[in-house]
């Protein structure tokens, strides 16, 4: 070996962190620009670039006033679109690139939280997780072709459950609110919240009364523009009527016994179905409270994931991007228990089956993936709550000693 390679692979070996950084997300930036020009989508014509259009003609910010026709989103997201019209490039570079940057920063959460909860390796862990968030097929499908908006709640979602792992409450709270200030979505995390409350005895139901606070003051540009102070809330009240189905491309339970197309189901079954997730979770909560369970990094993590998905998997109208907040959680549960690898990757696999139902017209069975979905929902449910009765029992066996 020469003197010259001795000294690069020295280089290489010592700098090997960064240059393997470097090299993924030069890689992920590669894929993201060569699929995001030419790539559009009902969503997209229908919807975006009509807010961008509209909003551009009244003259960008000053166009926040009045309502935007077929727009369901929160006032925050609608500033954010009022300035991308500034922008010199047009409407779907604006919403690419602005989801493709919440991406990286999601990555870079999800990495801080697995670097946060996990023991050993932490670093490494770390890297990893970063790795899989920013290359994942769906989040790079979701931002970059898709041009969609989850990555930026879910990385306040993340970053919210991680103060609140931390005890920083306030903090926690705010960030939530912001969370909700993007997309009703973010309320699947709200039972874990809830649950966390009751248990844990930590923090002030007050502290709640922070969310839609926070959802006001993101909504000051569109308040001062005109818009009712109320309309914040009434655009999510709206919203949860807007779409009168069993399912939409999602397969949740309820989609093993039907598929309506023509909405009578959901007429005949919306209570039912809200108030059978109501009681799975009352369930699960009964149980765990019943066993005082010990809430460490790993439980933390098993209950938000369990809880979240619960809401996805039994609630009415869950569309296929749904479970978006779902499959982060399942990224660092997997670093937290590596027995939940194969759960996880066939939960993010079900999904990209759905997203290719969309984007590229495939013809993958709702249905079929229905079971599929549901066998993973109650393998991770059955596991996670043998993990949580296994510390019990441990607890118990060594009192009797």
């Amino acid at each position: 070996m020469s003197r010259f390679e001795k000294k690069v692979l020295d280089y290489v070996h010592s700098n090997i962190d960064k240059i393997y950084l470097i090299i993924v997300v030069l890689i992920s930036l590669v894929i993201r620009f060569d699929v995001r020009a030419d790539n559009s989508n009902y969503d997209i014509n229908t919807f975006l670039i009509n807010w961008y259009d509209e909003l551009k003609a009244r003259g960008g910010l000053k166009g926040l006033g009045t309502p935007i026709p077929n727009c369901n989103y929160n006032f925050l997201y609608m500033t954010i679109i009022a300035l991308m019209t500034y922008l010199p490039w047009g409407a779907m570079t604006s919403y690419k690139l602005l989801s493709m940057i919440f991406d990286y920063l999601l990555g870079i959460v999800v990495a801080r939280f697995v670097y946060e909860l996990t023991d050993h390796n932490k670093k490494v862990n770390a890297y990893l997780a970063f790795t899989i968030v920013i290359m994942s097929p769906l989040v790079i499908s979701n931002s970059a072709v898709w041009g969609q908006c989850d990555s930026i709640y879910v990385f306040f979602v993340i970053i919210s459950l991680l103060c609140l792992y931390k005890s920083r409450f306030i903090l926690s709270f705010v960030l939530l609110g912001l969370a909700f200030s993007f997309k009703l979505q973010a309320v699947f995390i709200l039972p874990f919240y809830l649950f966390y409350y009751f248990y844990k005895q930590r923090y002030s139901i007050f502290h709640f009364l922070i969310i839609p606070l926070i959802m006001e003051i993101s909504a000051i540009p569109s308040i001062l523009a005109g818009r009712d102070i109320l309309d914040t809330f009434r655009v999510y009240i709206g919203q949860t009527g807007n779409w009168p189905v069993t399912a939409s491309n999602y397969p949740t339970f309820w989609y093993i016994f039907f598929r309506d197309e023509k909405y009578s189901s959901y007429e005949t079954m919306n209570s039912l179905m809200v108030l059978t997730t109501v009681f799975v979770i009352l369930m699960y909560i009964y149980l765990w409270v019943h066993k005082k369970i010990e809430i460490d990094a790993h439980k933390f993590i098993m209950i938000a994931y369990l809880l979240s998905f619960t809401c996805v998997m039994f609630l009415p109208s869950m569309h296929d991007r749904y479970a978006y907040m779902v499959e982060m959680l399942g990224i660092i549960l997997v670093f937290m228990d590596y027995k939940m690898f194969p759960v996880i990757v066939i939960l993010n696999c079900i999904t990209m089956a759905t997203y290719g139902n969309f984007l590229f017209y495939s013809t993958a069975n709702i249905r079929d993936l229905s079971w599929l979905n549901f066998g993973v929902y109650l393998i991770g449910a059955v596991y996670i709550n043998l993990m949580l009765s296994k510390e019990d029992l441990r607890r118990g066996y060594e009192k009797r000693i």
